[in-house]
């Protein structure tokens, strides 16, 4: 549609004009433009036409015609597709983020709602999420859990850290620590001394 405008804009031509023959323009796979299914007949346009074809005649088949087009879609995007595994109550995901953010939450599957939706719980709040958000992970949930993106109060009075799991690792403890995927962390070389 946007190209139909700027073509006409080009070539000097008046817009509306060009859509009024785009409309009055058979679609493919029906008998039909879509000015015909919408008032039953052709609409005037600059180019010459017959009175008879001006006459207002009902559209037959549409909707047969437009469920057949449906299927055919479905059936070629469908080829790429597949199945998701379904989850159980009870197991980890990471949930996608929404746009803004980066991070992939941690949560667990409550229970699976119909169309392929699921009823989850990340961060001590209930979600519905479709299951294409939803990505099945090894790592295990316990109800007092800390996610890593959230920062950890100090108190200011003892500037003593609240959590203590939070501590940071030793400098020749760093070589040994390993990713949820089970990656090797290693320091850079030109690092060495400064941990």
């Amino acid at each position: 549609m946007k190209h139909l405008f700027k073509k006409s804009k080009e070539d000097g031509h008046d817009p509306i004009l060009a859509l009024l023959e785009w409309r009055n323009t058979p679609t493919e796979g029906f008998n039909s433009s879509p000015a015909q299914r919408f008032f039953g007949r052709r609409t005037r346009s600059q180019l010459s036409i017959t009175e008879i074809l001006l006459k207002p005649k009902i559209v037959d088949r549409v909707p047969e015609i437009q469920t057949k087009k449906l299927i055919r879609q479905a059936k070629y995007y469908n080829r790429s597709c597949k199945n998701l595994v379904s989850l159980k109550p009870g197991d980890v995901i990471r949930v996608q983020p929404v746009p803004e953010k980066k991070k992939w939450k941690k949560g667990k599957v409550i229970k699976e709602v119909p169309k392929r939706k699921y009823k989850i719980e990340v961060e001590g709040k209930v979600y519905f999420r479709n299951r294409k958000f939803l990505r099945k992970t090894s790592e295990t949930v316990t109800d007092n859990y800390v996610d890593p993106d959230i920062e950890i109060e100090t108190d200011v009075n003892t500037n003593e850290v609240a959590n203590e799991s939070c501590v940071h690792p030793q400098a020749d403890n760093l070589e040994s620590q390993r990713t949820r995927s089970g990656r090797v962390v290693r320091k850079p070389q030109y690092l060495q001394g400064y941990l």
